[in-house]
């Protein structure tokens, strides 16, 4: 069995997530709440989106934090969404970056790509 580096906590008090480097979404309910309260709390976070589907709630995370598209990731659809969030937030917060299949936006919208992840979200798009 591989050892997973990454932990997910529930989060129940936003001001818990002050500071993070890296906040996983696993809702779309209050989105637009979420993305105040992420913009505020974790200002430099990259944002790992386990909700299926993800494009949609990549775009609203996107257009409410204000964040750089390139620090949305979300988990592509289909698969262990715990799993997948654990390998975008172990990519984000070690050193060099990892190729996984996971959403990111290019030409204007949020798509599944395969895609280097790293210290500060996606590095590029290799697809």
């Amino acid at each position: 069995m591989e050892q997973r580096l990454a932990r997910i906590a529930d989060v129940v008090d936003v001001d818990d997530m002050a500071g993070s480097s890296v906040v996983v979404v696993f809702t779309a309910d209050g989105i637009d709440e979420v993305a105040g309260d992420i913009a505020t709390h974790a200002p430099a976070s990259v944002v790992a989106v386990a909700v299926d589907p993800d494009a949609e709630t990549c775009e609203a995370l996107y257009r409410g934090t204000l964040f750089p598209a390139s620090r949305i990731v979300g988990c592509a659809p289909g698969g262990d969404m715990a799993d997948a969030a654990c390998r975008v937030a172990e990519a984000a917060l070690l050193a060099g970056s990892d190729s996984l299949r996971c959403t990111v936006r290019r030409d204007g919208r949020f798509e599944a790509h395969e895609a280097d992840v790293g210290l500060r979200g996606v590095a590029r798009v290799l697809d």
